[in-house]
């Protein structure tokens, strides 16, 4: 398996502007989340995002969702590589899905090592419990779903409802999944962003994700991220 060097971004360096369209549902959305008492962003909202990028049936559209899911897994890598320094399969999955954007790995090969990924990090990677905490289980599995993305993979294609059982406090009802919290579609089987968000976020100790950590996170995507993402959906191999 040949592996490829994950690459630095600079949105400075390049200077596509985002659609209009694009440009005004992020400014609306960020007041939102910044209006919310928990910056909460739903997964419902984040499809928006994703639609306003352009249909999956086109290519330039697909890339640049894919080059947000391999930013976003970048940004949490650190969280864990600090945690399990010796480590390396998350950073190998990035490159992967850098490859696979820059038409150097084969989608199908990128889906079977996704989903090989997916298996791995069930498995915590052979570490035991205790030593792998939670943000850095989640910022492991961001690198595995950005893999899934760059290959074209739809993260909520699977989620329609999560069923009561799996979350004893909805009374046996099904649970639409745009009403789940990213602590659970980051855990279960939500988009790059979900996973790395509570990476960022969760703490520890008070069992739960910080709001300002949140919405610090957010922030960054909504504007940093995807913006270079749309660079980097021209730039290619200079990305």
């Amino acid at each position: 398996m040949t592996y490829f060097l994950i690459g630095s971004i600079d949105n400075r360096k390049v200077g596509m502007q985002i659609p209009e369209n694009l440009e005004s549902l992020i400014n609306f959305l960020l007041m939102n989340i910044q209006s919310d008492p928990h910056h909460n962003f739903s997964a419902q909202k984040r499809q928006e995002i994703y639609e306003a990028f352009g249909p999956r049936t086109d290519h330039q559209a697909a890339r640049a969702r894919g080059w947000l899911a391999v930013i976003t897994a970048r940004h949490v890598l650190s969280i864990f590589e600090q945690a399990l320094p010796d480590e390396n399969h998350p950073r190998k999955l990035i490159e992967m899905a850098e490859a696979t954007l820059r038409g150097k790995f084969s989608v199908e090969e990128a889906i079977r090592e996704a989903a090989e990924g997916h298996e791995i990090s069930g498995r915590l990677w052979g570490h035991e419990e205790t030593e792998v905490t939670w943000n850095a289980y989640l910022a492991g599995t961001a690198a595995h779903r950005a893999l899934a993305e760059a290959a074209g993979v739809d993260p909520f294609m699977r989620i329609s409802w999560i069923r009561a059982s799996d979350s004893p406090d909805q009374g046996g009802q099904p649970i639409p999944f745009d009403q789940l919290p990213d602590e659970k579609l980051a855990e279960w089987l939500g988009d790059t962003a979900a996973a790395a968000a509570v990476a960022h976020a969760y703490d520890s100790d008070q069992l739960k994700s910080d709001p300002q950590k949140l919405l610090e996170f957010w922030r960054w995507w909504l504007k940093d991220a995807i913006t270079a993402a749309w660079n980097c959906m021209e730039a290619n191999d200079d990305c």
